[in-house]
């Protein structure tokens, strides 16, 4: 398939816990949150947990469009083949959905971006690492793994280098150039922040089953969970 990123592009676990059934009620969700306290479950495992359950039981597309998980194994083998390391936050990203497909008419997941599957994260990551001074425009796209693109040239990246090791940044384009700038402390910080939008109804579908966004109250909730990272300052 032809890359995104060559389509858009125009600037220069730890835990072996498993769930074996999918809750049917937010009552069940928590019964079984509670149940696994003793069994090394995750804060990552039960954000993402209560975010496909939020899917699934209000019938959003998504949840059809979200592809199935991969095997710890292959993650790891994958990533440590691609960036050298696998973080246990990445792979219980990817075991849990792999991204979606990109074909047809793909739902969004949040900020009008969707989520990469393992595959094309990897390939898009390797073109960063291909592209020439002039066209990364001064940034250095070592140490970002693309988690969440649009189609209008803006990343959110996965860091995996030193103190920043697991924070997730935000690329954009303008007519000013790139910048990447903080956007979540970690991946599941971001990944809470977005269930927060689902929940409060500013991400929502309308009538035609289209993805659609409050972005001036998605602004303010973000800014409220996330205050310290400019990415949601009210003048970027």
């Amino acid at each position: 398939m032809t890359s995104l990123r060559l389509m858009q592009f125009t600037h220069f676990p730890r835990n072996k816990t498993r769930i074996l059934f999918l809750p049917q009620t937010l009552n069940q969700l928590h019964t079984c949150l509670d149940s696994s306290h003793g069994q090394n479950l995750t804060l990552m495992n039960e954000i993402l947990l209560k975010l496909f359950l939020f899917f699934s039981t209000n019938s959003l597309p998504i949840a059809k469009d979200l592809q199935p998980g991969l095997s710890k194994d292959t993650i790891t083998d994958q990533l440590k083949k691609t960036i050298g390391i696998a973080p246990n936050d990445l792979i219980e990203l990817f075991s849990w959905k792999d991204g979606i497909k990109f074909e047809g008419k793909p739902s969004r997941f949040f900020d009008y971006c969707y989520l990469y599957n393992l595959q094309e994260a990897i390939d898009d990551y390797g073109r960063f690492q291909a592209l020439t001074p002039e066209q990364s425009v001064g940034i250095n796209y070592e140490f970002l793994f693309p988690i969440c693109l649009t189609g209008a040239g803006e990343y959110y990246f996965y860091c995996f280098d030193g103190k920043n090791k697991g924070k997730i940044y935000y690329e954009s384009v303008g007519r000013f150039g790139a910048e990447v700038v903080l956007a979540f402390d970690s991946l599941s910080q971001m990944m809470s922040s977005i269930y927060e939008c689902y929940q409060s109804k500013i991400y929502y579908y309308d009538e035609n089953k289209r993805w659609q966004a409050k972005f001036l109250e998605q602004e303010r909730l973000m800014k409220k969970l996330n205050p310290h990272c400019k990415r949601w300052e009210e003048d970027f």
